[in-house]
């Protein structure tokens, strides 16, 4: 066998992590096997999918001569410090790619390990993370060189986002951002001040001047140029070490985008229904949780001003905007993800000053981007029980109006349940 530099990692939904840990616990002679889809970023992103508990043995030849497939096991006592005996139990086929995943290990019972197997080449296993509420993550890169280089610039930061451990996830996270314009640009200041590491940057758009009183980052020079362009080079003049990816088009219709994969977490800050359920989908196929932002001021039924917002962090499986709420023409956004290439629109477009609309404030902007932000660093530090709906309105003379509410899935949900449309 030739061992190799970690290259993969694994992530699940938590339910079927549930559905694994539970009956394994309770049987170490059992294991549990899963389906992997490789996305194809640079991290080897492998999503693992229909758990199936069994006893230890043989598993190469109920898979397919070229199939990706997870092992996982709850071994009693220390697990064997070479893949080779476990190799020999699994006898996975040579083009096969096979992921091997002990957790549970030493005395405390906290100790873990991994490895892929492919075309006799051994892996250990980069990273393991079950996606959904009470994350768990499990990580073989340490980042001990670059922490001791950080320590004084997030001497404020690391204890206030709940810990070490927290902030060693935002610190690793990649963002990808949909949506570059005034809430965008405050969703990613606010990423890049906390520290993630990876962003990319989508928009198709170019700025106007009746941008500039909500992209506090673009001035009347940059009026002309695209947004996401514009906001990845000032990111970068503010934090010189963010590794930003710019996009400068629109959210394509195709839900494996590859610039698009290797994702933590996905935000949409647009106002278009199409985008958002492709982003939805693009979410649930490759376990990404979702942060969905909408703000808007109007004229409400009396006449007077409704300042407000809509946040949703929704989890994979766990409620999206199509079953949760939160697209004002359903039929219109699946008219646009599923049409063929070139089909006219369903319904024309509208300005934005349509249908009540007065405009944007970066106050109420800036309330939905940080509780929105707020509730995925609560998800990283294990605290956030599910997905969660924040509706946030300003009571002119008065004060902020929140309601927050854990949501659900429809069963019949056919994003939630599939995560894509055969």
């Amino acid at each position: 066998m030739t061992v190799c530099q970690s290259r993969f990692e694994v992530v699940m939904a938590s339910s079927d992590w549930s559905n694994v840990v539970r009956p394994l616990s309770a049987n170490p002679t059992r294991m549990a096997v899963m389906q992997l889809q490789r996305q194809g970023g640079v991290r080897g992103r492998l999503v693992a999918s229909q758990p199936k508990v069994q006893s230890i043995g043989t598993v190469g030849q109920d898979f397919p001569p070229l199939a990706s497939w997870l092992a996982i096991a709850l071994p009693n006592g220390s697990a064997p410090a070479t893949p080779d005996d476990w190799i020999s139990r699994l006898k996975p086929r040579f083009a096969q790619l096979c992921v091997i995943l002990l957790v549970g290990l030493d005395d405390d019972r906290a100790g873990w390990c991994g490895w892929s197997v492919e075309r006799g080449v051994v892996q250990p296993l980069a990273r393991f993370c079950v996606i959904g509420a009470n994350m768990l993550e499990l990580d073989q890169i340490s980042d001990a060189t670059e922490a001791a280089e950080d320590a004084l610039r997030w001497t404020r930061t690391i204890e206030a986002v709940g810990g070490r451990a927290t902030h060693d996830r935002v610190r690793k996270a990649t963002v990808n951002l949909i949506g570059c314009s005034r809430a965008g640009t405050l969703a990613a200041t606010m990423f890049t001040a906390l520290g993630v590491r990876r962003l990319t940057l989508l928009d198709g758009d170019t700025i106007e001047p009746h941008n500039l009183d909500g992209m506090f980052l673009a001035t009347p020079e940059d009026i002309g140029s695209n947004k996401a362009v514009t906001l990845g080079r000032r990111l970068v003049e503010f934090r010189p070490e963010l590794a930003a990816t710019v996009l400068p088009r629109r959210f394509g219709v195709k839900l494996s985008e590859p610039a698009l994969e290797d994702a933590d977490l996905v935000v949409t800050c647009v106002d278009q229904d199409g985008p958002r359920l492709r982003a939805a989908r693009m979410a649930r196929q490759q376990l990404i949780p979702h942060l969905d932002i909408g703000t808007g001021v109007r004229t409400g039924d009396d006449g007077q001003r409704v300042i407000a917002a809509d946040v949703r962090l929704l989890l994979p499986g766990e409620g999206c905007v199509r079953c949760v709420g939160g697209l004002g023409d359903l039929e219109a956004a699946e008219y646009e993800n599923w049409a063929p290439p070139g089909a006219l629109p369903l319904r024309g477009s509208q300005p934005w000053h349509a249908a009540g609309r007065l405009g944007s404030l970066i106050t109420v902007n800036s309330m939905a981007v940080a509780t929105g932000i707020q509730s995925w660093l609560d998800l990283l530090a294990g605290d956030l029980p599910g997905s969660i709906w924040h509706r946030l309105r300003w009571q002119i003379g008065g004060s902020w109006e929140v309601e927050s509410g854990i949501v659900g899935a429809d069963e019949n949900c056919t994003v939630c349940s599939h995560g894509q449309r055969s």
